[in-house]
């Protein structure tokens, strides 16, 4: 696809990089709730991008210039109507039934929180980063 062409153009340069993973590299048409990392690949995405994404990711960790960020969940006050927790605000809001589209556990992170997150990564020393991926909010339960 371009996206993974786009990416293995930019290591060409061996310049540090951060990437943004998505849960969809487990394939969103099964569910993803408590994904195991070696779990990664048994069921491959079918859609587009959840196939760059993985492409992608498998690329990455063979890098050690990439950063590999995995944000479960990032929602905030631009997102679809249609995602689960604008959905439920909007009918909490309006004195609607909550709706559950899946019935597990999963984190949360709020959008202007990814922010803070680079920030951080990009505060430490460039050459630091290695290609382990690092996993904001997670398909697990972490708080209760």
């Amino acid at each position: 696809t371009n996206n993974v062409n786009m990416f293995s153009n930019l290591l060409k340069f061996q310049i540090p990089l951060i990437t943004f993973c998505s849960g969809a590299i487990y394939d969103k048409s099964k569910a993803i709730d408590g994904p195991k990392e070696n779990e990664i690949g048994r069921n491959l995405p079918i859609d587009w991008y959840g196939k760059s994404k993985f492409e992608i990711r498998q690329i990455a960790q063979e890098n050690n210039n990439v950063t590999l960020l995995r944000f479960f969940n990032c929602f905030g006050p631009l997102e679809s109507e249609d995602r689960f927790i604008k959905t439920n605000l909007r009918n909490y809001i309006n004195k609607k039934p909550l709706v559950v589209f899946r019935d597990f556990v999963m984190d949360f992170f709020y959008v202007k929180d990814v922010l803070p997150v680079l920030e951080s990564i990009l505060s430490k020393k460039i050459k630091t980063i290695k290609s382990k991926p690092k996993y904001l909010g997670s398909a697990n339960t972490t708080s209760k």
